[in-house]
């Protein structure tokens, strides 16, 4: 009998974007081209598999009976496999990493490098994306791991763990009248630069009312800063950030006295299949660091403040 593997799986990648376009895109190939291999898929089995309502794509009878079969089968085929490859140093293939722009810098460079020294032979590759582009890419499995802010993780899909959290400040130019002591952003109406507003930490801002007038909106950290030494405006950032990173920008931190502003980073994956034995390592190694940011932060806060 002809394997019809390669169109099973695309008719799962369709059933969970619920769109012909969205999976096409997610899968790198043309609309028309995944359309044709749903078509034979539905020629063999005699029965028609979406129906389309106003919103998109929707399963019938049969497609809900062929999904909730070869879902958990695929699943258990796939992560047969991978463990099959396991040995030790001897693991291969492609590890995927989604992570949002605001991470520690030197957070994923370490995590990378210990997670190598395990398992040299894996390729890693990682792309920084907004809280719910992580959480997208994840869901969908185009990345394996994602580290994102909690507010962005609300699929039922998604499995997340903690990792620390962080505290917001205020950057600054040097120069800069805004006193150390603290700022109420609640009190003053500042020039902001921002990310746009699907961001994790735009919304955070909108939903603690701070009081602000956006400069421009950006989605990077680096452009953030370079605009930030211009003078054009003021940025909300986590205060992990070092200052030796802000002095090249020539920028300084300052204190957030109001509102409390906070948010935790958590490390995603879906929860099925069950992560193979690189991933749990690499998870593992992620909360390890974490932890030793968190200390990190704590300690150089302590020396600002008595400086």
């Amino acid at each position: 009998m002809k394997s019809y593997d390669t169109q099973i799986r695309y008719f799962l990648k369709i059933a969970d974007a619920g769109s012909m376009s969205i999976a096409a895109q997610r899968l790198e190939m043309t609309q028309s081209a995944l359309s044709k291999q749903i078509a034979l898929l539905e020629s063999m089995l005699d029965q028609a598999l979406f129906t389309r309502n106003g919103r998109g794509l929707v399963l019938t009878a049969a497609g809900e009976q062929l999904k909730n079969v070869a879902t958990p089968a695929l699943e258990a085929i796939d992560q047969c496999i991978e463990q099959l490859k396991i040995g030790g140093h001897d693991l291969t293939g492609s590890l995927r990493i989604a992570a949002v722009h605001t991470l520690p810098f030197d957070f994923i460079p370490s995590l990378i490098a210990q997670f190598l020294a395990a398992f040299p032979k894996v390729n890693v590759s990682i792309v920084a994306r907004s809280s719910p582009e992580v959480a997208d890419l994840v869901e969908s499995g185009r990345a394996e791991v994602g580290f994102v802010y909690d507010t962005a993780v609300a699929s039922e899909r998604l499995s997340a763990r903690p990792l620390f959290t962080e505290n917001m400040c205020l950057v600054c130019h040097r120069d800069s009248p805004i006193h150390p002591g603290g700022v109420d952003l609640r009190a003053e109406r500042l020039p902001l630069i921002v990310f746009p507003a699907h961001y994790a930490l735009r919304r955070m801002l909108e939903s603690a009312n701070v009081k602000h007038t956006v400069v421009t909106e950006v989605e990077t950290l680096d452009m953030m800063l370079k605009l930030a030494s211009l003078r054009l405006g003021y940025c909300v950032l986590p205060d992990h950030l070092s200052r030796s990173t802000l002095a090249e920008h020539h920028l300084v931190k300052r204190t957030i006295a109001a509102p409390n502003l906070s948010r935790k980073l958590v490390s995603v994956i879906r929860k099925r299949p069950t992560p193979n034995r690189a991933v749990e390592r690499l998870l593992n190694l992620a909360v390890e660091l974490g932890a030793g940011l968190l200390a990190g932060a704590e300690a150089e806060q302590t020396i600002e403040q008595a400086g």
